[in-house]
């Protein structure tokens, strides 16, 4: 679940990645972290996402494109409709992208898997930044080159769950953590990635709850960004849930953040 905040003219988000039947607005409970919303000013909505086994992603309606190592539900941020628009003017000189993460505990995640959260994906399937729980192994690296997915996927004959599955990571383009956290339930995760474009760093800052961010990395070399145009990409915030090093997930799921 995230609170997208707002800035006056409120940025459209459109579903890309599956049916509506797996997002939907909360307005009445849970309240929208306390850290920049008055509870009853309705400034901010919060939105929740799930996943389920049917949560499959098919580009371009073909079967034969189906995305079956996936779970995945999606949204893309757009400013009147158009990606290209918010891009114009949110991915220039530097950004703060500012997104806050809670649990739903009545649908809890599988930690032996993957979950890609919040990312930005230039055309090439890189992400400039991402917030990835569950399994993180870049030495175990494994492309789908064919999904244009470029992340890390853990070899299912080791101990799973791994030490720090349970942990937010907020990772580079070339898949270095840069901050790592708990993911404990019952309370809001506030976060800002600051991405110099023209630099091509980053910087993160957290909190929790009511507390003010902080800076809890360094602003650090962007290690295998491009610059603009190429550097730049969609502005994704979901569940997406990659299976570790297989095609088919057979048992039944129904996970979400809240």
């Amino acid at each position: 679940m995230y609170v997208l905040r707002n800035s006056g003219s409120r940025i459209q988000a459109c579903l890309l990645l599956n049916q509506t039947q797996y997002t939907q607005f909360i307005r009445d409970a849970p309240f929208p972290t306390p850290l920049w919303s008055d509870p009853f000013s309705n400034t901010e909505d919060v939105i929740a996402i799930s996943i389920d086994n049917s949560s499959v992603f098919v580009p371009g309606g073909t079967p034969s494109n189906a995305q079956f190592g996936f779970r995945r539900t999606e949204l893309i941020a757009q400013k009147n409709s158009s990606i290209a628009q918010l891009t114009a003017i949110s991915q220039v000189n530097t950004t703060a992208f500012h997104f806050s993460i809670a649990a739903d505990d009545s649908k809890p995640l599988n930690f032996t898997h993957e979950y890609q959260i919040v990312f930005i994906e230039p055309g090439d399937g890189s992400h400039v930044f991402g917030v990835q729980l569950g399994e993180h192994t870049p030495s175990l690296l494994f492309r789908f080159a064919d999904l244009g997915l470029g992340s890390p996927f853990t070899n299912p004959t080791g101990n799973l769950p791994a030490p720090g599955a349970r942990n937010f990571k907020i990772l580079d383009h070339s898949l270095n953590v840069l901050f790592s956290t708990p993911f404990t339930c019952q309370t809001w995760h506030n976060f800002a990635i600051v991405v110099d474009w023209d630099n091509l760093t980053l910087a993160v800052f957290y909190s929790v709850g009511a507390q003010p961010l902080k800076s809890v990395s360094p602003t650090t070399k962007n290690q295998g960004a491009q610059a603009a145009p190429n550097g730049q990409g969609e502005f994704h915030f979901g569940v997406l849930k990659a299976c570790n090093l297989c095609f088919y997930e057979m048992t039944s799921t129904d996970e979400s953040f809240k």
